[in-house]
């Protein structure tokens, strides 16, 4: 049995202008160590379909139509909040779309990175912070020590992404969810997140569910 199994998945929106069918009957499977490229267009439902998984769809006005998701021979759609607290950012990840926005600007970077361990009780906060460092020499970030007390607008936008992707892997998940993890990035950094992530997919043994709309970085 597959890690992560989707199956006819359908979330629609229901709006004063009528139904809008974001995710129409989509089904895929992610293996463990498997990286598994969804590519389309913008507003073709990539977002929506990944965020389904991580049970964060406002409902209402958005409604989960029919389908399955099953991670690990768990419900995913039938889960109470509680069970999805549980695997949400522990075992299941999510690296966002946005550095820029997604980092909160009036907290310094290490309140934000151990923010995941301390949620889910993994570690007290000097271990935290510690493995905080760590995570953050693993993405590439020089003089971690120092830097892990920043704050986001002291980092640029390709360093902020290696954050949110340290953030996200410091948990040691077994699947991460990069939703267009380069997509405000120039081409150089982009090229260096991608080799990024490749290299700590085959280091950690992650599965990785990777959305873009560029043929090219999926090509990669």
């Amino acid at each position: 049995m597959a890690l992560l199994e989707i199956d006819n998945l359908k979330t629609w929106f229901h709006t004063r202008n009528g139904v809008v069918k974001a995710v129409d009957d989509i089904s895929f499977t992610v293996e463990k160590g498997e990286i598994l490229g969804i590519v389309g267009e913008s507003g073709s439902g990539k977002s929506v379909t990944v965020h389904t998984l991580m049970g964060l769809v406002p409902q209402p006005p958005g409604r989960i139509e029919g389908g399955t998701a099953t991670f690990d021979e768990t419900d995913l759609l039938g889960a109470s909040p509680e069970a999805q607290r549980a695997l949400r950012g522990k075992r299941i990840a999510m690296i966002f779309q946005d550095p820029m926005t997604s980092l909160n600007p009036y907290l310094r970077i290490s309140e934000q990175l151990i923010e995941p361990l301390l949620i889910h009780g993994l570690a007290d906060r000097e271990t935290a912070l510690k493995k905080g460092v760590a995570m953050l020499e693993k993405v590439g970030i020089l003089d971690a020590a120092e830097r892990v007390h920043s704050y986001p607008h002291e980092f640029s936008g390709g360093m902020r992404q290696r954050v949110m992707i340290a953030m996200a892997l410091i948990t040691d998940p077994e699947v991460l969810i990069a939703d267009e993890p380069t997509t405000a990035l120039d081409v150089t950094v982009q090229a260096q997140i991608l080799r990024l992530l490749k290299e700590l997919q085959a280091d950690l043994g992650v599965s990785v569910i990777f959305i873009t709309h560029d043929l090219g970085v999926i090509a990669e």
